[in-house]
C-alpha cells in the first residue's frame, strides 16, 4: 500500500496519515523474572494507510531503529 494501490482491492484510492502515531506499544523483549514472564514493551512510531474504496487497512512501523532490535529480540520469532 505504500505504493498507492490497496492489495484488496483494485483500487488507487488509499490515503496516508500526514503524521506518525506514538501510541502503539510493541515487545522489544522478554525475560523469566520470579519464576514469571515480564515483556518489556516499547513505544513506537507508526504510519497508518487506508484504502477509501474497500476499507482495507494497513500500519507500518516507521521507527527503524526498533526495527533494527527485532531479529536479535527474544519477544520476536522469524515467522
Amino acid at each position: 500500500m505504500n505504493e498507492g494501490d490497496c492489495p484488496k482491492c483494485p483500487s488507487g484510492a488509499v490515503y496516508a496519515t500526514n503524521i506518525y502515531d506514538n501510541s502503539l506499544h510493541l515487545p522489544k523483549s522478554e525475560s523469566d523474572v520470579l519464576g514469571m514472564r515480564a515483556v518489556v514493551r516499547e513505544q513506537v512510531e507508526v504510519r497508518t494507510l487506508v484504502c477509501v474504496n474497500c476499507g482495507y487497512l494497513e500500519t507500518y512501523v516507521v521507527d527503524r531503529d526498533f526495527l533494527n532490535q527485532v531479529p536479535n529480540s527474544n519477544a520476536w520469532l522469524k515467522a
